[in-house]
């Protein structure tokens, strides 16, 4: 490694919003959305540090760019007696990824960290949870003492 590196002076503006939505239904049903756009930006070693693990040399690069995600989400909340059940579902969208790459296998190993693409994702997620009414929480408490 040469005693002294030049890098080009990297400036960046990038904006981060999120809105969510609660919209009360009914009074026993709510219903929820949100967006927001988020970002990770590269560290220094991935961008500025050549380092060594055993046979694995991983290589710098500089114009690795932050990657950026946007991401939905919307759901429903409700409740039925002592019941409470929601469903959510979300999207990800992510676009310059960074992935650690394998430039040539040679020894010692060549690696460096590169753009690698988008992605979309999407999934849900459902749970419930009840809670004992008031009149059998009494008779319990009832019973024990």
């Amino acid at each position: 490694m040469p005693a002294e590196q030049t890098f080009n002076n990297i400036e960046r503006l990038i904006p981060s919003g999120r809105l969510a939505v609660l919209y009360h239904a009914t009074p026993t049903t709510d219903i929820r959305a949100s967006a927001y756009e988020n970002f990770r930006v590269p560290t220094l070693n991935e961008q500025y540090r050549v380092f060594r693990v055993r046979n694995d040399v991983t290589v710098a690069n500089e114009s690795l760019r932050p990657r950026a995600a946007l991401r939905w989400g919307a759901g429903r909340a409700a409740a039925l007696g002592a019941v409470r059940g929601r469903v959510t579902g979300y999207w990800n969208d992510v676009h310059d990824l960074i992935a650690n790459v394998t430039l040539s296998r040679a020894c010692p190993t060549a690696r460096s960290e590169r753009r690698a693409g988008s992605v979309r994702t999407s999934t849900s997620r459902a749970s419930a949870a009840s809670r004992p009414s008031s009149s059998s929480a009494r008779t319990a408490t009832g019973a024990s003492s």
